[in-house]
């Protein structure tokens, strides 16, 4: 039953912690309105989501604005390679979904 309890807590603490990911405001669009200049709230909300259902999947969900673009331009092809090995399915689309959703929350 204290297993139970333990596991039950763990997966609470878990779910709660995908919540704490940034969510792409306005602002952000706008900060990378020259790179990506035909960017929409709606691609960035779509790379969150990759981001909460595939990033976790090694590790727990980084705070995407602790690193530079520069960062995770190199970051990103490895995290999509290891997230696909774990049985992620990311393409070439979401890779650059998940990329600009990165690079929006940047530093």
């Amino acid at each position: 039953m204290r297993t139970l309890t333990i596991i039950s807590i763990v997966l609470f603490i878990a779910a709660c912690s995908a919540n704490k990911v940034a969510a792409p405001s306005k602002a952000d669009v706008e900060k990378e309105g020259e790179e990506f200049a035909e960017l929409a709230p709606s691609e960035l909300a779509s790379g969150k989501e990759l981001y909460v259902a595939n990033c976790g999947k090694c590790h727990a969900h980084k705070e995407v604005s602790d690193y530079t673009k520069e960062e995770w331009e190199k970051i990103m092809p490895n995290m999509v390679q290891k997230a696909n090995g774990k049985g992620s399915n990311l393409g070439a689309t979401d890779e650059h979904a998940l990329l600009r959703y990165a690079v929006a929350m940047s530093k």
